[in-house]
């Protein structure tokens, strides 16, 4: 199960503490290896039908969310609001087992990515019986490593970030960690890495002449955004961190009644979350990481920089400049005005008729989800609403513009209404990605 303090349980299984799970983990390994002993014996020449790896991980973490779904669905009534007449802001009473099942499966998706890289070869892979026992025993180990691994980080980082008033410390090897990744950050936007960062040409819209830049291919996600976080710590710039830390009790605060508990716990610590967009933070949080992340950029790779203007949170016309590929005509970031493609599947994170899940995700999903669009964006509808200014060249009148997760089909066409225009407070449907203009001449391209 996902890490939940003993109030948080107690008020979650108070329906099902009656059914008991039947069997441990222990118990079902040892139920596994017999059983694929009992499948190599039977044939002659070959390992047997192994059951697939899958099977025995998710029947052991997996039964007890069973039997809370069960239990919980017949003793509550929770209704399903009608989709078709929603606005973004009245969708307030989520199915609690629907969150739980989403947490669940994201950070389950993660154990099985950690395992893969502990272990290279599947057990129908094995040349041999023996061997095919000793995978399973090594993904069992592994599993185990990766699980104690994970909640290790968990922990510590929910401690980072359990007194919102304090200046917390880090390990020595958190900060070698943390170094490490900032190395990396500064040095994409140092060589504007076209892995992670898109040349958006000079254009003019509507009578607005702009100069070319380069926009973040993603939001800013959960890891980049913490990264940042323990840069100030190691800096020990406590008023910056108070300001900029998330407000994890967002997820429960702006919608009471959507049963969040799951995603305030879990969302901005959990190793699984790593790749999704950051939210619950200040408008001045995104501020001090764009000029964190310049200063930066500047002082680890000063020779590479020299040109470099401000990280900086983009204008209404960038914002649109850059959704629309180069196309005047486009309604949305892709090409047509549909919200699926020829298969019928959705083409961003939104909040469908069908239901919040119907597009691939509950709440947000991963940064680098979807088609990008011609200039190699990703989400620029949807997902989260990314912050903007309407002013060109001024910090002020602040927006946000591209629809968030729980935006309806309107909300997310390129020239949509602004939900949270003025709003610099945080909120868990905003999030953010930074624009940075380059002096250069076109043949230094």
């Amino acid at each position: 199960m996902i890490n939940m303090n003993e109030q948080d349980l107690n008020k979650l299984f108070n329906k099902a503490k009656a059914e008991p799970v039947r069997f441990s983990f222990e118990e079902t390994k040892n139920q596994f290896i017999q059983s694929s002993d009992a499948a190599i014996a039977a044939k002659k020449g070959g390992i047997g039908k192994l059951i697939n790896l899958k099977s025995i991980i998710m029947f052991t973490l997996m039964s007890t969310i069973a039997i809370i779904a069960i239990n919980f669905t017949n003793t509550s009534t929770v209704p399903t609001p009608d989709k078709a007449n929603l606005v973004a802001f009245d969708r307030a009473e989520t199915d609690s087992s629907s969150v739980i099942e989403e947490t669940e499966k994201v950070i389950e998706e993660f154990y099985q990515v950690e395992i893969k890289k502990k272990v290279f070869v599947e057990p129908h892979e094995a040349k041999s019986p023996k061997e095919a026992e000793e995978i399973v025993l090594l993904t069992v180990l592994s599993r185990e490593e990766v699980v104690k691994e994970t909640k290790a980080i968990t922990k510590s980082v929910q401690a980072i970030f359990a007194d919102p008033y304090r200046l917390p410390k880090l390990t020595a090897k958190e900060v070698a960690e943390n170094n490490k990744r900032k190395m990396k950050m500064a040095k994409q936007l140092a060589k504007f890495n076209n892995k992670y960062y898109s040349y958006i040409p000079s254009n003019t819209y509507k009578g607005v002449s702009m100069q070319s830049f380069y926009m973040q291919k993603t939001e800013v996600s959960n890891l980049e955004y913490r990264t940042f976080l323990f840069d100030l710590i190691i800096q020990n710039r406590k008023d910056d961190f108070l300001i900029a830390q998330p407000d994890q009790k967002m997820w429960t605060k702006e919608y009471p009644a959507g049963y969040n508990e799951p995603m305030e716990l879990n969302y901005f610590s959990h190793p699984a979350y790593n790749n999704y967009p950051v939210v619950a933070i200040s408008r001045a949080g995104a501020e001090l990481y764009c000029k964190w992340l310049t200063i930066e950029a500047v002082k680890l790779f000063p020779k590479k920089t020299d040109k470099l203007n401000d990280v900086r949170i983009p204008t209404e016309w960038e914002w649109i400049m850059a959704a629309m590929g180069s196309d005047e005509t486009k309604n949305f970031p892709w090409d047509g005005d549909s919200l699926t493609n020829e298969k019928g599947c959705y083409l961003a994170n939104f909040n469908p008729a069908e239901g919040s899940s119907a597009d691939g995700g509950m709440h947000t999903v991963a940064v680098s989800s979807y088609l990008a669009n011609a200039f190699g964006l990703f989400c620029m509808s949807g997902n989260v609403a990314e912050m903007i200014y309407y002013s060109k060249g001024a910090r002020v009148n602040p927006g946000t513009k591209g629809g968030s997760w729980n935006s309806l089909e309107k909300d997310l066409a390129i020239d949509g209404v602004d939900q949270w225009k003025g709003k610099i407070d945080p909120s868990i449907n905003i999030g953010f990605r930074p624009v940075i203009t380059y002096i250069m001449s076109t043949s230094s391209k």
